[in-house]
């Protein structure tokens, strides 16, 4: 199933269960996904719902950032926080730094010898890719320069 489909799927079974928080951010995510289809006259892959959820969940992460800031630890933090819990379920598992790391084993010296970190990165990620591995740009980023030393 696709994860388009599974938004779906969890909409309705979240509409049906009254649960508000899981409901009012998958209409969200749906949206973004439905403005996307419309923009480009096909279905978003599973890696652009993947997109849109991440980008969903950093808008919450932000948001709650300036509220810790402003002291303003409320019901709408909480909300936000479940959202982004509830939206974390959705997502395939990535590897950690220290995963990326090992499963970089191979290549670590193409890695440790490119002239800079851009280099390093898109070795690494070549690699990670090659392999099938679900991985964050910024762990792989993260990885490399623990790799490099830096």
């Amino acid at each position: 199933m696709s994860l388009m489909q599974t938004i779906r799927t969890k909409l309705t079974e979240s509409r049906k269960a009254g649960k508000p928080i899981e409901l009012s951010v998958l209409q969200v995510v749906l949206g973004e996904a439905t403005m996307a289809e419309a923009r480009s006259g096909k279905t978003p892959t599973d890696e652009e719902i993947e997109k849109i959820i991440r980008k969903t969940m950093l808008g919450n992460q932000e948001t709650m950032g300036l509220m810790e800031q402003k002291g303003l630890v409320n019901e709408t933090y909480a909300r936000l926080k479940g959202e982004n819990a509830f939206l974390q379920t959705l997502l395939p598992q990535t590897l950690g730094v220290a995963d990326i790391v090992t499963a970089l084993g191979e290549v670590a010296e193409a890695v440790k010898s490119a002239k800079n970190d851009g280099q390093a990165t898109g070795v690494a990620m070549k690699q990670l890719k090659g392999k099938g591995l679900k991985v964050l740009g910024d762990d792989v980023s993260a990885a490399v320069r623990q790799m490099r030393g830096g």
